[in-house]
Order: structure tokens, then C-alpha cells, then sequence
């Protein structure tokens, strides 16, 4: 794709142009054959996706009798390719926590764990992480 040929002469030295290209429907082919254009559904293109990167929200609740663990699980929105990194993006509402974590144990799902301050009503709720199984 030539956009814009700078200052030089291949097609009379109209110098740099600008503008905007938009591409839709490009295939890249490895080889000489070409193949027919794949073209998947938004849903299934998104579940491909998610097999990478994905965010999701963890919320755990439960009422302490002292300063103890409550934990639960979290299900991922399909199974990623590998066990995922876990990171917070958005802090949960929170009463009566320490800390509150969540490990992954397998690509298709973890399990959030919220340490209590006291006794009491003790909750994270709304958090929201991503989970990213890179190559």
C-alpha cells in the first residue's frame, strides 16, 4: 500500500499527503495459495479473544467471628489458553478487610480470598480484575 511518496518524484512530486485508510476484510496468507476470507461472528471472535485477556468481576461477602479468611469462587468468562496473571483495575467496595486477593488454579477459573480486620460483617464486593494468559 502506497500512501504517500515524501518529496520525491513517482508520481509527479506531490509531496506528503494526509488522509485516513481504513481496512476491513484483509487477509494475511502465509504461502503462494490464497484461502477464502474467514469471517467469524462478533461472539465467537470475542470468545477467541478472551482466551487471552479478559476482565471480570470478584465480589465475596460473609460475616467473620474473628480476624479469619472467607473465600469463594470466580469462574472466568471462558477457558483461557494457559493459567492466568491476575491484576486489579478497579478497587471493590470494602468493610472489615485486610487484604483481598485472587489466585487462579486453573485457565478456567480462581477463587478471591478477603482477610477480615475483626468480627463483623465482612465484605469485597465489585472489584474488578483482569486475567491475562499471554503467550
Amino acid at each position: 500500500i502506497w500512501y504517500s511518496e515524501g518529496s520525491g518524484t513517482l508520481s509527479g512530486g506531490v509531496g506528503q499527503q494526509a488522509g485516513t485508510i481504513q481496512l476491513y476484510g484483509v487477509q494475511l496468507e502465509i504461502g503462494t495459495q490464497a484461502t477464502p476470507l474467514e469471517r467469524l461472528e462478533t461472539g465467537e471472535d470475542v470468545r477467541r479473544c478472551q482466551r487471552f485477556f479478559t476482565l471480570f468481576t470478584a465480589s465475596h461477602r460473609f460475616t467473620a467471628t474473628a480476624a479469619q479468611n472467607g473465600a469463594s469462587s470466580v469462574a472466568f468468562p471462558v477457558q483461557m489458553r494457559a493459567i492466568p496473571t491476575i491484576t486489579l483495575v478497579t478497587a471493590p467496595t470494602t468493610a472489615n478487610v485486610n487484604t483481598t486477593t485472587i489466585t487462579p488454579h486453573s485457565g478456567i477459573g480462581g477463587r478471591i480470598e478477603i482477610l477480615s480486620s475483626t468480627a463483623g460483617d465482612t465484605y469485597a464486593l465489585g472489584g474488578i480484575w483482569s486475567a491475562a494468559a499471554d503467550i
